[in-house]
């Protein structure tokens, strides 16, 4: 316990050797303590519901997300999940196509392993794709289904009538007339004539 201030620095070094004398005797006291100074129970509940509700984000790659998965992990160690909570929540907070990919490396659901194994599986992929780079879901006209034949209707009529737009103003066009190279007005109406 005595050596435990040398480990500490700034604000928690100050506060270590601040503690009334006497009042911290085992380590379980001090254990206690120090948790209670920086890592309040209200941190601790954030971040343990962080743990359960992760998901990955739509153009996050996987290894980007088992890493973040670690990160919240390795940043309330007391979080009190057991490893097969933990696989749970990483393999729930997957985006589908992931979760297909997961459970066909593992020869059906990976939720069927141990979960050191699960883990381990996890890692290996997710070190796999890292070469990848980012896979962005897609947006716009693009990603519209061709199962919903209105979609399709409604985008081939503004289609058609961008089209015809763009027709009507070719024809519209004014030519500029040789004399005043004025583009605002016809050669019928030309002030110079």
């Amino acid at each position: 316990m005595r050596a435990f201030g040398f480990t500490l620095k700034d604000f928690a070094r100050a506060w270590y050797y601040h503690l009334p004398s006497g009042t911290i005797d085992t380590w379980a006291k001090l254990h206690k303590a120090f948790l209670n100074k920086y890592f309040p129970a209200k941190k601790a509940n954030i971040l343990k519901k962080a743990i359960a509700n992760v998901e990955q984000a739509d153009d996050e790659m996987l290894y980007d997300y088992t890493e973040r998965f670690k990160r919240l992990c390795s940043s309330c160690p007391y979080h009190g999940f057991d490893d097969e909570d933990l696989v749970l929540y990483l393999y729930n907070g997957l985006l589908d196509h992931e979760r297909r990919i997961i459970d066909a490396a593992c020869g059906g659901s990976i939720l069927n392993l141990t979960p050191a194994a699960a883990m381990e599986k996890f890692q290996d992929i997710a070190e796999s794709t890292r070469s990848f780079g980012r896979t962005y879901s897609k947006k716009g006209a693009s990603a519209v289904s061709s199962d919903n034949p209105d979609m399709i209707r409604e985008i081939a009529e503004l289609k058609n009538m961008i089209k015809g737009l763009s027709m009507q103003n070719k024809t519209h066009q004014v030519k500029a007339y040789g004399i005043c190279a004025d583009h605002f007005h016809s050669t019928d109406a030309c002030l110079q004539l």
